[in-house]
């Protein structure tokens, strides 16, 4: 009995739609997209505000550590890649966004941004310059070193190295190489080195005191500061 026209041309009409289908999968599977268009620049962070300039007004803001600066104003808000810097006779304080603060000196010129390898953020000093710095998980660069505190630290900027110096809590020279500071107690450091024998040495009172007398804290915390010759 010979099939109907009907039912072979029913199979070959299924024949055909399955074909089909199956290319238009195929095409599918090799089907490419273009890839995404490239992130924009991320937005600075904000790293905190200024307050507490006092002395001769020399206080400076440069955005983005390029172009003209500006005169600092308290309450300024500082982002990171910033440069905040202090002229002769001037001090002020950067209040940090994530607790703590700086102290700048005198002739003081540093620019925070975020380190993410030690998941911190970083204080620059480039070219001179004394900060006092109290809080947690902050770093401070300089002369090539990164300290990580969670504590209170002087850094004093020296021609060809940085003088470290531990008050309380406690901190680690990350780089050049990893060495904890104990309170009391100082370190000498540039790019490549510890100098003055490799190892933190201890300070006198009179030194701690030499060490933070430029500070609004030291004036609010000498009555508490321990009466010992060396603190420990």
């Amino acid at each position: 009995m010979k099939p109907k026209l009907s039912t072979a041309l029913g199979l070959l009409l299924l024949i055909i739609v399955c074909g089909m289908v199956s290319c238009e999968l195929r095409d599918r599977r090799t089907e490419t997209f273009p890839p995404p268009p490239p992130a924009g620049p991320r937005a600075p962070r904000l790293v905190g505000t200024l307050e507490n300039i006092r002395g001769a007004g020399n206080a400076y803001y440069q955005p983005g550590n390029r172009g003209p600066s500006t005169r600092a104003h308290e309450g300024q808000r500082v982002y990171e890649g910033d440069r905040i810097y202090t002229g002769p006779n001037t001090q002020m304080t950067l209040r940090l966004i994530q607790g703590g603060y700086a102290e700048l000196a005198a002739e003081t010129d540093p620019t925070p941004r975020f380190l993410e390898d030690l998941r911190c953020l970083i204080i620059d000093l480039f070219l001179s310059g004394t900060m006092f710095v109290d809080g947690n998980n902050i770093c401070v660069g300089a002369q090539g070193t990164v300290t990580k505190q969670d504590s209170q630290v002087v850094y004093d900027l020296r021609s060809s190295s940085v003088q470290i110096t531990v008050i309380s809590g406690r901190a680690e020279l990350m780089r050049p190489q990893i060495l904890p500071i104990s309170p009391g107690f100082r370190v000498d450091a540039n790019s490549r080195q510890v100098l003055k024998g490799g190892k933190p040495y201890p300070l006198t009172r009179l030194q701690v005191e030499e060490a933070v007398r430029f500070t609004n804290w030291y004036q609010r915390m000498r009555p508490a500061l321990p009466g010992r010759d060396v603190i420990k």
